[in-house]
C-alpha cells in the first residue's frame, strides 16, 4: 500500500485523531520521482522520530546526513538499537531514550529549541564525517583482523 490509498490515509488520521492531532497537521507522501527529491524532503524536517521498535538504517543515516536529529528508543534486541548505535558513534547519546515517556521528552525538547536545530541544520553531517561511522578505512582494517583471527580458529581446529 501507498500513501496516496484512501484507505491507509483514513486508517493513519484516524490513528492520529485518537491522540488530538488533525489530519490538516499531516502529510502523507509517497515514492519520489528520485533520491535528490527525497533528500531534499529533509529540508522539510526539523526532527526524524524514529521508529518502534524496528529502529532505523539508511532513514537514520540520511537524516543526520541531511542534518536533522534523530531521537530513538533503543530496545534490547539489535534491530531496536540500530539508530541507538549510530547516534552513540557521532557523539549523539542525548538522542537515545530508553522508555517511552523520555522519547517524547527528548523529542520536546529539540522541537523547542529552535536555535539547536538551526546549528545542527549546518553541522550534523560534518559530525557524521568525523566520526567513526564514517571511517571506511578503519572499518575494512577490523573485518579483515577479524577474518584473520577467524581463519586463524579454523586452523587451529578450536571450535567455539
Amino acid at each position: 500500500m501507498h500513501f496516496h490509498d484512501g484507505n491507509l490515509q483514513k486508517l493513519i488520521f484516524d490513528k492520529f485523531s485518537r491522540y488530538g492531532i488533525t489530519s490538516d497537521r499531516i502529510e502523507l507522501r509517497s515514492r519520489t520521482p528520485s533520491k535528490r527529491d527525497h533528500l531534499a524532503l529533509y529540508g522539510n524536517i526539523d526532527i526524524a522520530l524514529d521508529t518502534i521498535p524496528r529502529t532505523g538504517g539508511a532513514t537514520t543515516m540520511e537524516a543526520l546526513w541531511m542534518g536533522v536529529p534523530v531521537v530513538t528508543l533503543a530496545g534490547k534486541r539489535f534491530i531496536e538499537r540500530l539508530s541507538a548505535s549510530m547516534l552513540t558513534a557521532i557523539n549523539h547519546n542525548d538522542w537515545i531514550a530508553s522508555t517511552r515517556g523520555e522519547y517524547v521528552a527528548k523529542a520536546v525538547a529539540l522541537a523547542q529549541n529552535s536555535a539547536q536545530r538551526a546549528d545542527l541544520r549546518l553541522t550534523l553531517r560534518q559530525q557524521v564525517m568525523a566520526s567513526s561511522i564514517s571511517d571506511g578505512k578503519g572499518l575494512a582494517r577490523a573485518l579483515e583482523k577479524a577474518y584473520r583471527n577467524m581463519w586463524q580458529i579454523y586452523l587451529s581446529g578450536k571450535r567455539i
